[in-house]
């Protein structure tokens, strides 16, 4: 079986490099790839929803990267260095993906044209490369933002505006004012993103609007299902778009930087009513042209295709490699200060101290508490909000490899009915027998997973000792 190792500097929320990560690991793993997702930080949203198996490496918890993969994709240049120098990562062949034309880790790094295959997110993004290099970089190809084959439906449109949701996690001030304007002209507004309504973007969230305000890929999103966008965010942005204006925007990636222009309130209301209608007369060409450009599994397919045709003897990939470690030995020095910093950052007040980050109605919620692992821990979560629970993850203690003992996770509700979960519990240990779960790794995580109704004033009994 081959094996592919995606590269993020994080695997945690729904931003833009983590998706597409998700994305990658669900078009390797129907094609029968042992799929691994290595970064720095991982955690609670992606991995609940990442249904596919998957093998996590902590990066920043591990000495060396045993395995040798047939495939290497990159997003962070500076992830991928450390793993380079630092975790003598092996590989056949290797791809690095560009998603920024600003963004400092979406940066190419020194010994880049020793790398067999560089993607860019747009040709914005390649313009970028090219003189940043002066001219010396010889090939960038392009991979769009694209869209995954659940996102090509057919979604019955209202010919009416009654509900608009807002996709975004940097919603500016004046968009987000539109709500009481909107409200007095009899239509719903909702606003989705990490300041909002936190959840991950499906085709049955987008299908609930008649309009969806965004920029990036949920553009494209938009485009298979057949919604109306209306292109507006921190940068500004053009408004809907046209079968004339369209090939500018991409050239931006849809993010709204082509035109950087800002709106009063007053004049985006009044922009998105009035040319709604005229809007959805473009919805079928938009459709065609997502299924032309933009099908993720297609462009996926060409890219892997091409990187396939690379033909180079195992002592020549080998030899690439050496080259890097060698002739670019000062990138682990600089690099190294980063990832000191980072790792610094990363233990600064964490250790003895144990966090609980749970759903309720898919909004999240925390409990942090400092802790003695020398005694017996004892918590009570009270549950202030009735709703619908699903998931849970418990980070009893951090920065430790060691074996905790599970006295007690008892749900204990409204009328005093009690009901034992220890049984129930998941996690990253590498062993378990009789309440005790044995951790190999410095990062010690349980997952509990269950559809209940939580009513207010339940509550959450977990006691545990740390060996």
């Amino acid at each position: 079986m081959k094996k592919v190792l995606l590269i993020n500097y994080f695997y945690s929320d729904y931003t833009g490099s983590e998706l597409l990560i998700k994305q990658l690991a669900e078009y390797f793993y129907e094609r029968n790839y042992k799929v691994y997702i290595g970064s720095f930080f991982q955690g609670f949203s992606l991995l609940k929803d990442t249904k596919e198996k998957v093998s996590y490496i902590n990066l920043l918890r591990i000495k060396n990267i045993n395995e040798e993969f047939d495939l290497v994709w990159a997003q962070h240049s500076t992830v991928l260095t450390y793993c380079i120098f630092n975790l003598e990562l092996k590989y056949k062949k290797i791809i690095l993906s560009i998603l920024s034309p600003y963004e400092s880790m979406e940066s190419l790094p020194s010994y880049y044209k020793y790398l067999d295959f560089i993607i860019a997110n747009s040709n914005e993004t390649k313009e970028k490369l090219i003189l940043e290099t002066n001219k010396k970089i010889k090939e960038v190809h392009i991979l769009l933002n694209s869209v995954p084959k659940e996102f090509f439906r057919e979604n019955d449109s209202n010919k009416t505006l009654k509900k608009i949701a807002v996709v975004s996690n940097h919603i500016p001030k004046e968009l987000r004012a539109t709500k009481e304007l909107f409200e007095q002209k009899n239509i719903d507004i909702d606003f989705i993103g990490k300041e909002d309504k936190y959840e991950i973007v499906t085709p049955e969230l987008l299908a609930q609007y008649d309009l969806i305000v965004t920029i990036g890929k949920t553009v494209q999103y938009c485009f298979a299902l057949g919604i109306p966008v209306y292109i507006y965010d921190h940068f500004g942005g053009p408004g809907y778009l046209t079968k004339e204006n369209y090939k500018y925007e991409e050239q931006k990636n849809y993010s709204g930087r082509s035109t950087n222009e800002k709106k009063e309130t007053s004049k985006i209301v009044e922009d998105i009513v009035e040319k709604y209608l005229k809007s959805l007369k473009n919805l079928n060409f938009f459709k065609k042209l997502a299924q032309r450009r933009y099908n993720l599994e297609k462009n996926l397919d060409v890219i892997i295709s091409r990187v396939e045709k690379i033909k180079r003897k195992r002592i020549f990939r080998k030899k690439n490699l050496d080259i890097i470690k060698k002739e670019y030995l000062f990138e682990k020095r600089n690099n190294e200060n980063y990832i000191k910093i980072l790792s610094q950052i990363v233990d600064m007040n964490i250790e003895n101290k144990l966090e609980i980050k749970y759903l309720i109605d898919e909004k999240e919620y925390s409990f942090n508490k400092e802790i003695d692992i020398r005694n017996k821990i004892e918590i009570e979560l009270n549950f202030e909000k009735s709703g619908n629970f699903n998931f849970m993850r418990l980070d009893l203690v951090d920065n430790l490899k060691c074996t905790i003992e599970i006295l007690k996770f008892i749900y204990v509700d409204f009328n005093g009915k009690r009901i034992d979960y220890i049984e129930e519990l998941k996690g990253n240990f590498s062993k378990k027998e009789k309440g005790f779960y044995q951790f190999d790794m410095s990062d010690p995580q349980f997952y509990f997973e269950k559809d209940l109704i939580i009513e207010k004033n339940s509550r959450l009994e977990i006691a545990y000792k740390i060996y």
